[in-house]
């Protein structure tokens, strides 16, 4: 068995995507995680609340407890009919290992809340892991069995170090928010000391539910990035992501998400935002894209001609859905032996990728027979889509940077880009032997258990970045 399963595409948020189905059964009535329950507060209902929570703990208990320390096997017997079919061996593996990734190891339950729900009995508890404090919840049907759970709650613990090439005695920093009607989104500028004004760039993130830091395991590659240029007279926005600020609200529109909803809008936004801003030199205005970010990043700066430039960080030149299988067949494979699970999980994605790329793909294709569950819209939106052909046709200055050790976003994206760019004379290649897909450096085989080492962003990209910009007429 993989001994750490990590993908970046949508960490935590898979995981959340198994059981959602079935608990929207459950709460059919009033919505995925908008339940509203009111109580009569009373010592007779604490006391029958405390008799629950007694009777249901060892139950939580020993599920996180087998989940922690991968003694898997015993937690199918612990779950309904339905929820057992959900969650095969490696599915369970999939979410203890991207728990303990994400999260760091799990250390205690700190608390226990008890709420019913119709037939049912809910048990909410706080979890104390390594780097944050998780809140579930489990629901429980009348023969205590687990019928759902899912994350409702995360605090992240921040231990971050400051890399040397930062000077935070250089910069300060301005929150606000900012974003579309509905869609607002919490962000925070960082500006250099002294007179303005600043060229400034917009951090443009990967896929799933980033914050403003694109925080993974340990690393804060976009605090990097942005404290790192400021130390060198670069002001940086970085926001945290439509799809985690918003992820209750996107959950009720699976069915209509695009790449235009879930990225695009919104850096457009932060852009038109920026021009407001007086320290700002509204003439250099320069968007930054990592991973599905850099791929999305030509569609951006093609819808507003004000983007003076655009610097793509292992932005992947590939459909969208060749990178997701090649990437769960290189983790699968680093082990040597694939389980008669994996086997099946792959032969499963290769049906769906087929899919995708087919003539039968329309928007009324269900979403549970596409990658990642993610609907039909969303590939046909990115169908015939080749980044660096729509970046060869626009007249901006581009940074293309990429990591040799990446395995998420390869080398041979770059060459893809560099055949694409090449020739054009504002553009600019780098590619840096040693750095992953964090463009943090590491040795030999690249793993996702790398993601889980803390790091920073290499001070060579730093520097390639902010020489870049500075000597941009």
């Amino acid at each position: 068995m993989l001994s750490m399963l990590r993908i970046l595409t949508f960490k935590i948020n898979y995981i959340l995507q198994i059981m959602n189905n079935k608990l929207k059964r459950l709460f059919r009535s009033i919505g995925y995680l908008t339940i509203i329950l009111t109580f009569i507060s009373t010592s007779f209902a604490q006391k029958d609340d405390d008799k629950k929570i007694t009777e249901l703990k060892p139950y939580v208990d020993n599920f996180m407890n087998y989940l922690s320390k991968e003694d898997l096997s015993k937690i199918p017997p612990m779950l309904d009919s339905i929820t057992s079919k959900q969650l095969n061996s490696y599915q369970l593996e999939m979410i203890s290992t991207q728990l303990t990734f994400q999260y760091g190891k799990f250390n205690e339950i700190k608390e226990y809340k008890y709420k019913p729900y119709q037939k049912y009995d809910m048990l909410e508890i706080k979890c104390d892991y390594d780097r944050a404090v998780l809140g579930y919840r489990f629901v429980f049907d009348s023969v205590r069995k687990i019928a759902g759970f899912i994350i409702i709650s995360k605090t992240d613990k921040d231990f971050y170090k400051n890399p040397e090439y930062v000077d935070t005695t250089s910069f300060t920093e301005r929150k606000f928010d900012f974003g579309v009607e509905g869609w607002r989104l919490p962000g925070v500028l960082t500006i250099p000391n002294g007179e303005g004004p600043f060229p400034v760039i917009v951090l443009v993130h990967g896929s799933g539910p980033n914050d403003r830091d694109e925080t993974l395991g340990p690393n804060k590659p976009f605090r990097d990035i942005a404290w790192g240029l400021a130390s060198r007279k670069i002001a940086v926005f970085r926001y945290d992501k439509r799809t985690l600020t918003h992820r209750n609200k996107l959950m009720q529109i699976t069915d209509s998400i695009t790449p235009f909803l879930e990225t695009e809008q919104d850096a457009l936004k932060a852009v038109d935002t920026l021009k407001t801003i007086p320290e700002i030199d509204i003439n250099k205005i320069f968007v930054l894209g990592h991973s599905l970010g850099g791929t999305l990043l030509p569609r951006i700066a093609k819808a507003d001609t004000s983007i003076y430039g655009m610097i793509v960080m292992a932005g992947s030149a590939r459909p969208f859905e060749d990178i997701y299988y090649s990437q769960i067949k290189y983790i699968l494979s680093l082990d040597s032996v694939l389980t008669k699970e994996e086997k099946e999980e792959l032969k499963k994605i290769e049906k769906q990728v087929k899919l995708v790329k087919s003539k039968k793909l329309s928007v009324n294709t269900s979403s549970k027979d596409l990658p990642m569950n993610i609907n039909a819209l969303y590939w046909l939106d990115l169908r015939n889509y080749k980044p660096q052909e729509v970046a060869k046709k626009l007249n901006k200055p581009m940074l293309i940077l990429q990591g040799h050790r990446d395995y998420q976003v390869t080398y041979e994206d770059f060459k893809l880009w560099e055949k694409a760019l090449i020739s054009k004379k504002n553009v600019e290649l780098k590619s840096y032997p040693k750095l992953n897909h964090l463009f943090m450096e590491g040795q030999g085989v690249s793993t996702p258990n790398e993601y889980n080492i803390e790091g920073h962003v290499s001070e060579l990209v730093i520097k390639a970045i902010a020489g870049w910009i500075h000597k941009q007429k």
